[in-house]
């Protein structure tokens, strides 16, 4: 069902971030030996600043290995659209702007869902843009050194009690975080940002015909 797919993107991320943190909560790192000169600590804060615009859309991709994929959210003055694809072709989409719209792109329709929703964004799109622009998990951070990344900043982050490493890359330009990767192989990357996003975006096509929400659910 579209409700199952659309809560899978979140579900992913979830788990993302917990291979990254891996299981040992409650274990404490062990300190590093000492050697003959001492180590400076890596940050215990975040040291760069994230905020998601009011007005922004990107890709957010996430990959394991040579596979990829990619959704696509917009967000304007209150509205949001949430977009997953085949393939590189769109399948669906959530609309937010006055009232909640799901869209079956290979069908040509569109629905409004049974139960009505009440939170300016529901909770998978809040972890989907949360892992990458609002993540404020309890964490180490050390800057690292690597070539040719174009003005972005790279850092090695543990999250507290755990002995799991994870990098990110920031945009100091746009003041995000662009990539998040982490231990077993797992990305999870923000392409294409951009701060104008067209009115349209939260139409409905003219040629997709309204159908009722049991009708929609059918595959």
């Amino acid at each position: 069902m579209f409700l199952s797919n659309r809560h899978a993107a979140g579900i992913a991320v979830s788990l993302a971030i917990l291979v990254g943190s891996g299981c040992g909560w409650l274990r404490i790192p062990e300190p590093p030996a000492q050697t003959s000169a001492p180590v400076e600590p890596p940050d215990t804060s975040i040291p760069f600043e994230t905020k998601e615009p009011e007005t922004y859309q990107a890709d957010f991709v996430n990959s394991v290995g040579n596979t990829e994929t990619t959704n696509h959210f917009s967000r304007k003055l209150g509205k949001w659209r949430f977009d997953s694809f085949a393939g590189t072709d769109l399948s669906r989409s959530i609309i937010r702007g006055d009232s909640m719209i799901y869209v079956d792109h290979r069908r040509k329709i569109y629905s409004e869902p049974v139960s009505k929703a009440s939170d300016p964004q529901p909770p998978f799109l809040n972890d989907l843009t949360d892992t990458l622009l609002n993540g404020k998990h309890p964490a180490k951070f050390e800057k690292v050194t690597v070539e040719n990344t174009d003005g972005l900043d790279v850092y090695k982050v543990t999250i507290d009690g755990s002995n799991s490493t994870s990098i990110i890359t920031y945009d100091p330009s746009i003041k995000m975080v662009v990539r998040h990767e982490f231990d077993g192989g797992f990305a999870f990357a923000m392409r294409n940002f951009n701060l104008e996003v067209e009115d349209s975006t939260f139409r409905i096509p003219a040629a997709y015909r309204k159908v009722a929400w049991s009708a929609f659910e059918q595959q």
